[in-house]
């Protein structure tokens, strides 16, 4: 179950917002184009600018949206990973019936899968199961992938697999269940419902930092190498650390609590309890102004424009 409340935070700069229809979980954006996916199976593309493009309906719900090279996979809740990256969609990866996909990774052709009953399971390209294993916790919203292991976050920590045989390497307990996760390339980030992202080595799963928001922790992201490191909690806000955990700022959404982010070029990129995907101006200046009461006029993107 999810509860999410409104923020008594002063608004953040929102760009642009497009109501997707239902609660959305599943995000990616790039250079080119932002994915989100929602509860009804529904997935849109939208521009940068807040143009929708595209939209695909998948059977079931949709929970998370990754890419690989020029490839975009969905993860349904029946079962299957879908590919994107033609006119129509087409089965890439069957997972099984009665697996409820929580997230994925994929990381040179390999896909890492958790679920929501705590396990991991890792299939290569040719759809070729490789290995399995079920995590000491439960509800695992946590998947990252790498060159060397797969990391694995759930209801009573994070662990880190070996990508090869999926041998256990090490598994760190942080405070609260892990809702989600996020990578750079030494250090990996967890979300808990604690209110906290802990900042694990790679290597050993020491804590390097922790980054304390005012509630449950639904999303985190980062800027590139760790600079900032941005949260999402279950009360409609938004926040903002530096490095070493110092909190900058902290911003309602007003358009749900963040399910899912992703930063890019300046910008936060969030999907909502609300099915809301918004573009936030992250810059200083915008950070700024919107904690001084002053906030651009949110575009509302229609999906007809598109």
């Amino acid at each position: 179950s999810v509860e999410s409340v409104r923020s008594t935070a002063s608004q953040a700069p929102v760009l642009w917002r497009f109501a997707s229809g239902a609660a959305a979980f599943g995000i990616f954006v790039d250079s080119e184009r932002c994915w989100v996916g929602n509860q009804n199976g529904d997935v849109y593309t939208v521009t940068h600018g807040g143009t929708v493009t595209g939209r695909f309906r998948l059977p079931d719900g949709v929970k998370c949206i990754v890419a690989d090279d020029f490839w975009i996979y969905a993860g349904a809740d029946d079962g299957k990973v879908y590919d994107l990256s033609g006119k129509v969609p087409r089965v890439a990866y069957e997972i099984a019936d009665d697996v409820d996909i929580y997230w994925l990774d994929i990381h040179d052709g390999v896909l890492g899968v958790s679920d929501r009953a705590g396990r991991i399971t890792t299939i290569d390209h040719e759809d070729e199961f490789q290995w399995a294993r079920k995590g000491q916790g439960e509800y695992a919203w946590m998947v990252r992938c790498d060159d060397d292991a797969v990391y694995h976050g759930h209801s009573t920590g994070v662990a880190r697999y070996d990508a090869a045989d999926g041998k256990p390497v090490w598994e760190s307990g942080v405070a609260g269940a892990v809702l989600f996760g996020w990578q750079e390339a030494d250090s990996v980030y967890a979300g808990t419902g604690r209110g906290t992202v802990h900042r694990l080595a790679k290597s050993d799963g020491r804590t390097e930092a922790v980054y304390r928001c005012d509630a449950t922790v639904f999303s985190c992201a980062t800027a590139p190498g760790g600079r900032y490191v941005f949260a999402g909690d279950n009360h409609s806000s938004i926040y903002c650390f530096d490095q070493s955990g110092e909190r900058l700022w902290k911003l309602g959404t007003g358009c749900g609590s963040a399910f899912s982010m992703q930063y890019l070029d300046d910008r936060l990129y969030i999907v909502t309890t609300a099915g809301t995907l918004a573009c936030i101006d992250a810059t200083e200046e915008a950070i700024r102004a919107a904690q001084a009461g002053t906030v651009p006029q949110a575009v509302d993107v229609k999906a007809a424009a598109g």
